[in-house]
């Protein structure tokens, strides 16, 4: 997304509905991978503007990122919970959590700072929660629309191939299971990782 587009809240959380088609493989995937109970805890970090909000409409939701602009939308938007904060340094309190999400997160964070996230991914989520991480990937040389994508739209800096995210986020999150996602053009990686503590 440029870095112009970005500065407007509603405009970007448009742009990004519509080059995902809404989301609809990410929000399968989610639910294919976490089942919540009525009440409990998610911790949805890097929310942006809260286009995810709404699928945990019977969760205890909060949001995280680090552009006021964004989570002042998304607080009008959804009449969810938000917080500014930055990732690798989360002001929650420790085992609060019973779920974590990070959609197109990982590849904003250089590589010390993508441990330093997983180990706060560690810190506030309860034993054995379940965290779902989903990212862009370099895509097959053949997916001409999302090399241009990601050359010419991307903010992100840090786009890795499946195994050195699995690898960072390792340092502090046990793997369950990774496998690919696609969506039209979209190539992602989806990372299932589960906090243990003790």
């Amino acid at each position: 997304m440029s870095l112009r587009l970005a500065r407007h809240p509603r405009l970007y959380s448009l742009a990004q509905k519509i080059v995902s088609a809404n989301y609809r493989a990410v929000r399968r995937a989610i639910r294919r991978e976490l089942a919540l109970a009525p009440g409990q805890r998610v911790v949805d970090l890097g929310c942006g503007t809260g286009n995810l909000a709404d699928l945990f409409p019977q969760a205890q939701y909060v949001g995280v990122d680090t552009n006021p602009a964004y989570i002042r939308f998304a607080r009008k938007a959804t009449r969810r919970s938000y917080a500014v904060m930055d990732v690798a340094h989360l002001g929650l309190a420790d085992n609060t959590f019973d779920a974590a999400v990070a959609i197109g997160l990982n590849h904003h964070l250089d590589d010390e700072t993508l441990k330093q996230f997983a180990r706060q991914v560690r810190r506030v989520c309860k034993p054995a929660t379940r965290a779902v991480m989903i990212d862009i990937i370099p895509p097959r040389p053949l997916n001409f629309l999302e090399h241009a994508r990601q050359r010419w739209a991307e903010r992100g800096r840090y786009v890795r191939p499946p195994e050195e995210y699995r690898h960072l986020l390792a340092t502090h999150l046990t793997v369950e299971r990774m496998y690919p996602l696609r969506w039209g053009f979209l190539e992602y990686s989806v990372i299932v990782l589960r906090v243990e503590k003790g």
